[in-house]
């Protein structure tokens, strides 16, 4: 704060002065020293005379320094050392807190990387599937720029430098699951860390990180316990300070301490007690360095569209890092585009792209694996992680194809497929493993295929994806108590033999079930590999699995409930699924397929999976209506809707379809034109709604919207004049 007086002792001067100093700011104080002034002018004399009793005030009182100075030459000097002095030292202040954060990223780095953390493999069928010769591979992850035409070969490595030096934006970076979001952060991170310790422009050559792989332009690979670690304790200043935060934590923070998540995230993991939240926020706020189109820092935000609880605070404190701090850019990944949603209208759009042909062609030819011909297929192993796991399953495929704990499947073509083969591949490798201890290998199992997807189920249930040590011990207990009941012996017979080797039943005392608890999360972290633990928290290693161990539970339920008396589970009845549920339903169940088509002189056909889970449901569901169906038709006929694109030629008969919307889904055909071929869905006695078959949404601008006060519906107006 600059505080100069002059002739007069200004209220308002002197009033910012003492708020200046109450809020303990740096102070420069300047006095006019007037050599022989002596105004006739009896009110310039007094009122001089109180700036020099205020100084001599200072000088005893307040302890502040202040320069006098007799001409504006020798003022402009005074100011302009002591702000040269003053920006020096409060500079390398902030630079001092941008290095601790910067070691503390290399540190938090290879905790994430090493042998117990969460990214010790990028690729889940590394960590899954793993043999002696494992090698941590990566695709190179090819995106396009919104804003800006980029070079076909541009990885997010390579474009998001390239855009803070042409635009200065921050990134949203989308894509679909599996399509490499948080790999390509974390690659994006270990660039920036390898840059800054080796002072060189790129990774190639340059020193390496423990758990780093070498980022060439053809797959490359480095086992963690192979890396040394020849890098100096400094760092170079020209390059952004990477700060890597993964966005799902946010769910664990109580509400009252979701202010300032990034700061203490930022405080709790990248720096030491002695670094406060002020030093942090102070350096943070730093300018871009001149000349240098880099930002100080660059704040990479993982997982959006992870978040499941009020993300308010979270929103004002990126709101306020963007508007206060220029030297920081955000790099954030999410599923989809929020940018319109928040008004974050400078930002650039980076949207991973589908592997291609070559690329693909050239991964599968090192795994000594062939090459599909299927478009559809093609199009689903363009997702990397796709790619990997179907590589990674096709050894233990061939090996086990015979093995009677496996049924994998023949044909794949959609993604809820490859991860059932990628399940049924991983209880081969337990087959290999456990050798002839069949207790053992039925024990594996059934934690993998029931006692996974129900804790699956139970997390997509509540909406999170984590569940914290308390949370998950309390699904454990109740799920251990759902499969003590008859209708699961009923169903799945194998495990008659086994049960008292089995995880079942409520446990004697409060002792016996955490011991049990115990072993179970460890089982399923450090030996099926299936979660994941961060913090006091467990995952599933990625959101697609929660989603598929969700769909197993369901339709494992609906064979208990076909098999015991034809009921319906809850889980089908009580909610609307979640899309990605559905969809990863109808695909294990190979709904894709029962899409209709015309044979030359036969007519239509449809290959309707013999055993179909969810057809037997809709069998159970025929001459039932309201709550003892609740969702269950909703359910499965929106999944069929989804999964094969249309309802024609469906049987839909004697079904409670009055939740089901059917404006605008196709429900019939014709081959042939006049006189050919028609195919149509059968309502034969269903109960139908009329509101369902016409349009009810608005035909012109929602311009305002908002909660009916039960807070059962939102009401929204429109420019065509209706509510």
């Amino acid at each position: 704060v600059l505080v100069l007086f002059y002739s007069k002792l200004g209220k308002f001067t002197v009033h910012e002065y003492r708020l200046a100093l109450q809020k303990k700011k740096k102070i420069f104080l300047y006095f006019k020293i007037k050599k022989g002034f002596s105004p006739e002018n009896k009110t310039e004399h007094e009122q001089y005379g109180q700036v020099l009793d205020f100084k001599d005030k200072v000088e005893k009182e307040n302890n502040v320094l202040f320069k006098q100075y007799n001409t504006v030459g020798e003022f402009e000097k005074f100011l302009k050392d002591d702000l040269t002095l003053y920006l020096l030292q409060e500079y390398g202040r902030k630079d001092e807190v941008l290095q601790r954060i910067l070691r503390g990223s290399r540190t938090y780095y290879e905790r994430l990387r090493g042998e117990n953390g969460r990214f010790r493999m990028l690729h889940i069928e590394d960590l899954i599937l793993s043999r002696t010769d494992t090698k941590d591979k990566w695709v190179p992850q090819p995106v396009s720029g919104e804003d800006e035409v980029y070079n076909k070969d541009e990885t997010v490595i390579t474009l998001l430098p390239h855009s803070w030096k042409q635009s200065g934006k921050h990134a949203v970076i989308v894509g679909d699951g599996g399509m490499g979001k948080t790999v390509s952060l974390i690659r994006l991170w270990e660039s920036l860390l390898v840059k800054s310790f080796s002072g060189g422009p790129g990774p190639r050559g340059a020193g390496s990180l423990k758990g780093q792989s070498t980022l060439n332009e053809t797959p490359c690979a480095m086992h963690p316990a192979q890396c040394s670690h020849p890098l100096a304790a400094g760092g170079n200043n020209k390059e952004p300070v990477p700060v890597f935060i993964a966005l799902n934590e946010f769910n664990q923070v109580k509400e009252e301490n979701r202010r300032g998540f990034i700061l203490n995230y930022i405080r709790e993991n990248y720096c030491d007690s002695s670094t406060s939240i002020e030093e942090i926020w102070e350096a943070m706020k730093q300018p871009e360095p001149e000349g240098a189109f880099k930002p100080r820092m660059a704040l990479l935000l993982d997982g959006f569209n992870e978040i499941t609880v009020e993300k308010k605070e979270l929103l004002l404190e990126i709101k306020r890092i963007i508007e206060q701090c220029p030297g920081t850019r955000i790099v954030l990944t999410s599923r989809f585009d929020m940018r319109g949603q928040y008004q974050w209208g400078n930002w650039n759009l980076v949207r991973l792209l589908k592997l291609g042909k070559k690329q693909v062609e050239s991964y599968l030819q090192e795994k000594n694996l062939g090459i599909p011909g299927q478009a559809r297929f093609l199009e689903l192993i363009g997702n990397p992680m796709m790619l990997t796991l179907y590589a990674a399953t096709c050894e233990v495929q061939n090996k086990n194809r015979e093995s009677q704990h496996c049924r994998f499947k023949d044909r794949v073509e959609s993604v809820g497929e490859l991860l059932w083969n990628f399940m049924e591949a991983q209880v081969g490798n337990l087959g290999e493993r456990l050798g002839e201890d069949r207790e053992m290998v039925y024990y594996y199992k059934f934690l993998l295929k029931f006692f996974l997807p129900a804790l699956g189920f139970e997390m997509e249930k509540a909406g999170l994806f984590d569940f914290t040590n308390a949370q998950i011990k309390g699904h454990i207990d109740f799920i251990c108590k759902r499969f003590s009941q008859d209708d699961f012996f009923n169903a799945y017979a194998e495990f008659d033999e086994y049960v008292e080797n089995l995880p079942l039943g409520e446990g004697a005392h409060d002792a016996e079930r955490r011991k049990r608890a115990a072993k179970l999360k460890r089982i399923f972290c450090e030996e099926l590999h299936m979660l994941v633990k961060e913090g006091e928290s467990y995952r599933f290693l990625h959101q697609d699995f929660r989603d598929f161990f969700a769909a197993v539970h369901l339709l494992n339920e609906i064979k208990m409930g076909m098999v015991d008396g034809q009921w319906i589970p809850e889980g089908m009845k009580e909610r609307c699924l979640s899309y990605f549920v559905r969809r990863m339903m109808g695909e294990i169940e190979e709904e894709h397929y029962a899409k209709p088509y015309v044979v030359e002189g036969e007519g239509w056909r449809s290959d309707i999976p013999k055993g179909n889970v969810l057809h037997g449901l809709v069998d159970c569901c025929r001459g039932k209506y309201g709550e003892e169906v609740g969702y269950a038709v909703w359910n499965v006929v929106r999944t069929w809707q989804e999964v094969r694109g249309e309802l024609s030629g469906s049987d839909l008969s004697r079904l409670d379809l009055s939740r089901v919307v059917l404006n605008g889904v196709m429900c019939s055909r014709l081959y042939g034109g006049v006189g050919g071929r028609y195919l149509a869905a059968v309502f034969d006695g269903s109960r139908v709604h009329e509101t369902n078959l016409f349009p009810r949404g608005h035909t012109s601008f929602v311009n305002s919207a908002m909660y009916s006060p039960s807070g059962d519906k939102i009401v929204s107006a429109s420019d065509d004049k209706t509510i």
